[in-house]
């Protein structure tokens, strides 16, 4: 009975890493409000005092559970006799090619700076630091790292980090639910048979 166990068990999990999509190519988008979103960067002023600008970002055949970059931010002081608070939405949209028919919303965040003379930054505050994405045959999450993102004058160079992390593509679990069901039912009226045959029934 350990022996047929063992093996049934061996077979659902056999049938376990078809349901997960296993390959990602994504390319990102950020834009800062007000401002003019082409090329692969968007720009944020500070006045005459600072820029706050992110720069898109790019991959293909990414697996699931790997930790990506959706583009980075880049804090410049340009005037260091200034000082002033400012404050800004930004939306980041990561569009998928693979896998195919992928939807989902943006990231969108609160952006809220500030310059004192030499010194200054920014704080990226995110709405949600996780996003649901659909596709044909499935779904996935993308987590943010890090959420808030902060970038300063000290440390002005900050990737936006994030992970995938798929989920059972449902037709996919559904066979494999029927699957295992039917296994289940052929092992145990394998063993009501054999049961049977001690007992003298059959």
């Amino acid at each position: 009975m350990r022996r047929f166990g063992g093996l049934l068990i061996l077979m659902v999990v056999g049938l376990a890493p078809s349901v997960f999509a296993d390959s990602y190519t994504y390319s990102t988008a950020g834009c800062f409000l007000g401002t003019t979103c082409s090329g692969s960067t968007s720009t944020m002023n500070f006045g005459a005092d600072a820029t706050l600008t992110f720069t898109d970002a790019t991959a293909a055949g990414v697996s699931s559970g790997t930790t990506i970059s959706l583009g980075s931010f880049n804090f410049t002081l340009l005037d260091g006799t200034g000082a002033g608070i400012y404050n800004d939405l930004f939306t980041l949209n990561v569009s998928f090619s693979e896998p195919s028919g992928v939807n989902g919303n943006p990231f969108v965040a609160l952006v809220s700076g500030n310059v004192f003379f030499s010194a200054g930054g920014a704080t990226i505050s995110f709405a949600s630091g996780s996003q649901l994405f659909n596709y044909d045959g499935g779904s996935f999450t993308l987590d943010l790292n890090a959420n808030p993102i902060q970038v300063s004058s000290a440390n002005p160079n900050v990737d936006v980090d994030a992970t995938i992390v798929s989920m059972p593509e449902g037709p996919s679990v559904a066979m494999l639910g029927v699957s295992g069901l039917m296994l289940f039912a052929a092992f145990f009226k394998k063993l009501s048979l054999k049961g049977d045959e001690q007992r003298g029934l059959t």
